[in-house]
């Protein structure tokens, strides 16, 4: 994509800054293994640095409304997922969603 001149950022992939972020400075990624036990899928996105308010919000929304189950799970440490009730609006979380 940025080889191309559709997404902007380094193409070489040496570079400090080449791995993509989010809005707060999170790394995004996408992989084949499943990120946190007992997720489903064969891709993985995953966002890092994304406040627990919005995780809540976001596993509403897109799943099932429970951070520590479902295609879209959140956790400060992998692999392990947070359930809803412990999240801390405030804390960054890494979210995954399987597809």
């Amino acid at each position: 994509m940025r080889l191309a001149g559709l997404a902007p950022g380094p193409t070489v992939t040496t570079a400090g800054d080449y791995p993509p972020t989010n809005s707060v400075g999170g790394r995004i990624g996408i992989q084949s293994a499943a990120p946190f036990t007992g997720m489903n899928g064969t891709y993985f996105i995953c966002s890092a640095g994304i406040q627990g308010k919005y995780v809540k919000q976001l596993d509403t929304q897109l799943d099932d409304g429970n951070t520590a189950t479902g295609s879209m799970m959140a956790g400060t440490t992998l692999p392990t997922a947070i359930a809803t009730a412990s999240i801390v609006d405030a804390t960054p979380y890494t979210v995954c969603m399987g597809i």
